[in-house]
């Protein structure tokens, strides 16, 4: 029961004893003496729970104060911040905004809504391409809306529905054939069901089977694409924590849920558009060791992990690239962010790498944090992309690559300094990413690599155009914080070919024709965010990718022109969670 609820149910019983129920029946005294000693009893159980809500609401207080001490000026590093995240949750599903407490033995022992409404107005002109000859100018409207239940049960025991409606509303570019990011049918789809039992038949072990999101570290390789429409996985999911060493694990093994598919074009038919579902699987092994912190103070944590994926599409070609020259990047929403659309004709992909993060420095005055996680891929990849059906050769731009084996390698880099004291308590970020390029695509070997599941928003610029793939990736990044609830910040980046042969990556620009330049693109990205309250939030972003040499050459061979234009997004987030 709310606090609220249960206040006002006080105050009923104790202001309106309901002795006028009664008034004038002298047969029943004994009836009413019995109400009234029912009634005693409900004010005694009332009291009870009041008592109960303040000492819970007292020891919250004292949390929180401990919480401000402890970082009061300060920076939250990676590793308190989701501790910190994982009992903010705790707390909020204490006193969510609707909560019913059910009886004392009873199967349900708590349930409370939750939900999400996320609505972002864009402007985007030459996001699909750039070229100045195309009018492919527009704004939408990018709405999401989720709404969840979530079900507490005896023994620790959890459940959650989550309902999802995604739109793009708006959009009067056709430039490129359908416009498949107008949702005029739009459906509300599953986004997450699940049941976790916090302590697996009295174990430790915490298990979560159903549809769920899976995020990891940074989200290098393992995110929710939450900018986006999301991204969960139908899993079966084992977490075990070693609160001793200070050491947790977490198994999975999981398949893409069926809300994602792909959106192809069939070759001499742009109106021609068809899905598939064929599924991608899923296994992943990792572990973070945050007890490395008490032997190196300077580490905050170590992670390790080996991450397996069985692609088994079929009969997929990125045919549209034989229209256009781009790869199906082009065809879904702006920005999502999974690499599922790559699609590799049964590969098996293995990922085996580690990450490493904390600070340098912290003190009063200034902190200087780090991280650094690197990826190795190996594994075996069937025939994927585009190939022209008479000589069986890729196409250029069709994102192909031959059947052979997979060695590729993924770098991720970052060194941020935090000024506390000063004046607007500004902060430094230098970044790098790198992911390896394929240098001949005619050989028996992949060396593409492969980013999974990636967040690539911020991480490679607001634009959402590049992926950590076949690319050299440089990024400085200001923030300044006139007060704890507002950050201001701008952001450059630039962009180079690992592998200027690579004919299918990277997904925003690939080369057409090998040895052409390794100069992508460079980025311009200027940031408002606001926290106004606990649950709404706000985002302005404004972005501009300047062409590089690659494009060029890129639009030479495509128009036998060299021309190229800028690429320009703005946007304006609104999101509201309760």
């Amino acid at each position: 029961m709310s606090r609220t609820a249960l206040m006002f149910s006080f105050f009923l019983l104790v202001a309106f004893p309901c002795g006028w129920a009664f008034a004038g029946n002298e047969d029943s005294d004994k009836r009413f003496e019995g109400f009234e000693r029912e009634l005693r009893d409900l004010r005694k159980h009332f009291e009870r729970e009041l008592n109960t809500v303040k000492q819970e609401n007292a020891q919250l207080r004292a949390e929180l104060e401990q919480i401000r001490h402890r970082f009061k000026d300060d920076e939250l590093t990676p590793a308190i911040e989701a501790k910190l995240a994982e009992w903010f949750e705790t707390q909020r599903a204490r006193s969510s905004l609707i909560r019913i407490k059910g009886e004392e033995g009873s199967f349900i022992t708590g349930l409370r809504f939750t939900g999400q409404i996320r609505e972002r107005f864009e402007y985007v002109d030459n996001l699909r391409d750039f070229r100045t000859g195309r009018d492919d100018e527009t704004d939408f409207v990018d709405s999401r809306v989720r709404l969840g239940l979530a079900l507490e049960f005896q023994d620790r025991v959890n459940a959650l529905i989550e309902l999802q409606h995604v739109g793009y509303f708006g959009d009067s570019s056709t430039e490129f054939g359908p416009n498949l990011r107008n949702d005029e049918d739009s459906e509300v789809q599953l986004y997450q069901a699940y049941i976790d039992f916090e302590k697996f038949f009295g174990t430790p072990v915490r298990f979560r089977c159903g549809r769920q999101e899976i995020v990891k570290g940074t989200q290098f390789l393992i995110g929710n694409a939450d900018f986006d429409e999301g991204l969960t996985f139908d899993a079966v999911r084992f977490t075990h924590v070693f609160h001793g060493p200070g050491l947790e694990i977490d198994f999975w093994a999981a398949r893409l849920s069926d809300n994602y598919v792909n959106a192809l074009v069939t070759p001499g038919s742009p109106d021609d558009v068809r899905f598939d579902d064929d599924k991608r699987d899923f296994f992943g092994f990792y572990s973070t060791w945050t007890g490395v912190h008490e032997k190196a103070n300077f580490i905050d944590a170590l992670e390790f992990y080996v991450l397996f994926i069985h692609d088994q599409t079929g009969d997929l070609n990125d045919a549209n690239a034989a229209l256009t020259g781009r790869s199906p990047a082009f065809l879904r929403p702006i920005g999502m962010t999974a690499n599922f659309s790559n699609d590799f004709v049964g590969e098996d992909r293995w990922t085996v790498g580690g990450r490493i993060y904390g600070n340098l420095i912290d003190d009063e005055v200034r902190r200087l944090s780090y991280n650094f996680e690197m990826a190795f891929q190996f594994g075996d990849a069937g025939h994927n992309g585009a190939f022209d059906m008479d000589t069986g050769e890729p196409v250029p731009g069709g994102g192909a690559r031959k059947q052979g084996s997979i060695r590729a390698l993924g770098i991720e880099a970052n060194v941020r300094h935090r000024w506390k004291e000063a004046f607007l308590s500004p902060s430094l970020e230098f970044g790098y990413v790198y992911a390896s390029g394929d240098d001949d695509p005619y050989d028996r070997t992949v060396n593409t690599f492969n980013p999974l599941f990636q967040n690539n928003h911020e991480r490679l610029g607001y634009s959402d155009m590049f992926f950590a793939e076949n690319i050299h990736a440089f990024s400085v990044i200001g923030r300044l914080h006139p007060f704890s609830k507002l950050e201001i910040g701008t952001g450059v980046h630039y962009f180079l070919a690992a592998a200027d042969e690579d004919l299918g990556a990277p997904r925003a620009y690939a080369p057409l024709t090998g040895n052409l330049s390794h100069d992508a693109a460079f980025e311009f990205d200027l940031f408002v965010k606001y926290q106004y309250s606990k649950r709404v939030k706000f985002i302005i972003n404004y972005s501009r990718v300047q062409p590089g040499k690659l494009v060029t050459a890129n639009e030479r061979a495509l128009t036998g022109e060299g021309s190229r234009d800028s690429i320009d997004r703005a946007y304006f987030h609104v999101q509201f969670d309760f």
